[in-house]
């Protein structure tokens, strides 16, 4: 973050950072403050805790008020478009999956570096099929290939679609040197591939439907609407009302 306030120029529409409140949930983990645990054996968010609060109020500033990231006003100005692509920011929080977009489109030297943080979050990216399908068993047999077989997980590779999910030594290799990998990612994967650097995200029944509640109460510190301490805990306070209901649904089988 500081490095990014001294990359901004504003005068100049350039800002240091972009996306850095995408990854709040990953940020929040990687520092080791409160987020969501087993309270009272039940699932509870903790993002009303001091600590975290502080943090997200800290990210909410940098934006609004130091403003080395482009608000919802700046960001509405530029179209659309994607400030690091476009020149106007010199980092941006993404995904392996955006690579051959960045390789694609970008008019400049870039390259991956692993989120700052004690440790590091793996996730990945969700492949399901919907409930109401008409094709369930031509779904499930392409969501077996997309994401088991070797044909299609070098072919997602090559094309910078995300990391293989695989152990297929070809893959791999394409991820880590193909034509979309940029220089450094070698090193990221050493530290992704450590487990004493990386912590699992967790989750639990009633998840969806509480973020849809803590949701629109971050977004509002994050576009400087309200302070942390005023829109967060009302959410959490009602996100853990439903987080209970459901938990206690699964308990009672």
């Amino acid at each position: 973050m500081d490095a990014a306030c001294k990359l901004s120029k504003l005068e100049q529409t350039q800002w240091g950072m972009h996306n850095l409140h995408w990854v709040m949930e990953f940020l929040i983990h990687g520092q080791g403050l409160p987020y969501l645990e087993m309270v009272d054996e039940a699932p509870k968010y903790q993002i009303d805790d001091p600590k975290t609060l502080a943090f997200y109020q800290k990210v909410g500033d940098f934006i609004n008020k130091q403003n080395c990231q482009p608000n919802a006003d700046q960001n509405q100005s530029l179209g659309g478009s994607d400030p690091f692509l476009a020149g106007r920011a010199a980092m941006s929080l993404n995904g392996n999956w955006a690579f051959g977009n960045v390789k694609e489109n970008a008019k400049f030297n870039w390259d991956v570096a692993p989120i700052p943080g004690l440790k590091q979050t793996n996730f990945g990216m969700k492949i399901g099929i919907g409930r109401t399908s008409k094709n369930q068993e031509a779904a499930w047999k392409f969501l077996k290939w997309l994401t088991y077989e070797p044909e299609a997980t070098r072919y997602r590779a090559e094309k910078g679609m995300g990391m293989p999910a695989i152990n297929d030594q070809q893959a791999i290799d394409t991820f880590l040197k193909g034509s979309t990998a940029p220089p450094s990612l070698p090193e990221v994967y050493k530290v992704l591939s450590n487990k004493e650097n990386t912590l699992p995200m967790v989750e639990f029944p009633g998840m969806s439907e509480a973020n849809n509640i803590i949701t629109p109460a971050t977004d509002e510190v994050m576009n400087g609407l309200a302070p942390a301490a005023q829109a967060i805990p009302p959410a959490v306070s009602k996100a853990n009302d439903v987080l209970t209901k459901e938990w206690q649904k699964v308990a009672s089988k």
